[in-house]
């Protein structure tokens, strides 16, 4: 006969104390029993759901002695959220509700998708020059103003730090997808139906965040033939000075590509140039802006200057 040892059920239980006794820790939704006859302490701070002999839950937020018969309980989890996060909560039915921090709150498994209910960061704006480019729906009603997309807009953001510029609405069924640009600086929550817009970059990871503040790229080009080829790299500043053209332009855009092929053309007429050993020319040539016409023409339709 197998003979189990006395001192094994007394480790396991000094193991468990933390999940199966009140103590001091706090329980979640690991804890779960079923009581034929008993009590549960549920702390301040701690909450549990309780289902009776019938089946029908009722919640229970502690301090609270509360006592059982026949009943399964179940503790449930905390998700917390700091000033600088938000909830995404997941409710039974599917729906989807953000709760901006600081916030703390109880997952009820029977009103709520515990495996969807998770806490995001808002989407952070440093400075003026930081902007987000957010698609809003919206119910397709006749003689809609579309300042109620722009209050709900500053509404999420942090109180008085948001600017939001309207832009053209989208029919999509009937609902309207209404294109909203924060500028920063702004702590950005949206709305379960928003879309926020990425945009993919060559050489850089997509991201939502579009800078206004005056960039640089380099390009390397080669200009001659045969024997008399001159390597330059052109330094070419641009600015995004549109961002309703970059978005209507597609989020996938290549700017850097576009810059890269436009500079290669603009100084491929500058050939005859490199016949003489005298370079001052071609270099007047490069640092002049009117040698760029066609970069001009083609950043300008996705409204960068």
């Amino acid at each position: 006969r197998h003979r189990c040892s006395r001192a094994a059920p007394a480790r396991w239980w000094r193991a468990n104390t933390a999940r199966s006794t009140m103590g001091i820790e706090f329980r979640d939704a690991y804890y779960y029993r079923f009581v034929r006859l008993g009590k549960r302490t549920i702390k301040d701070g701690e909450a549990a759901v309780v289902w009776n002999s019938r089946g029908v839950a009722r919640t229970v937020v502690g301090p609270k002695y509360e006592y059982l018969y026949f009943s399964a309980i179940r503790f449930l989890s905390r998700v917390v959220a700091t000033a600088d996060e938000f909830i995404a909560l997941r409710h039974a039915d599917g729906t989807t509700e953000h709760i901006r921090g600081p916030a703390r709150f109880f997952v009820n498994p029977v009103l709520h998708d515990p495996q969807h209910t998770v806490v995001k960061q808002l989407l952070r704006l440093d400075s003026p020059t930081e902007v987000l480019v957010v698609l809003r729906e919206e119910p397709l009603v006749e003689g809609t103003v579309a300042a109620a997309g722009v209050t709900s807009a500053l509404d999420s953001a942090a109180p008085n730090s948001a600017r939001v510029a309207e832009g053209k609405g989208v029919r999509s069924g009937g609902m309207s997808m209404r294109r909203l640009i924060i500028e920063g600086p702004a702590n950005f929550m949206p709305l379960p139906s928003d879309r926020v817009v990425s945009f993919t970059w060559t050489g850089r990871t997509p991201s939502p965040i579009l800078s206004t503040a005056p960039q640089r790229t380099d390009v390397k080009v080669v200009i001659g033939e045969g024997d008399l080829t001159v390597g330059v790299t052109v330094s070419v500043l641009y600015r995004i000075a549109d961002v309703a053209a970059l978005h209507e332009a597609g989020p996938e855009a290549n700017i850097i590509t576009t810059i890269n092929f436009a500079v290669q053309e603009d100084t491929s007429s500058l050939v005859s140039l490199t016949s003489s050993s005298d370079t001052t020319a071609l270099r007047a040539a490069l640092t002049d802006p009117g040698t760029y016409a066609r970069c001009a023409r083609d950043t300008a339709a996705f409204g960068i200057t």
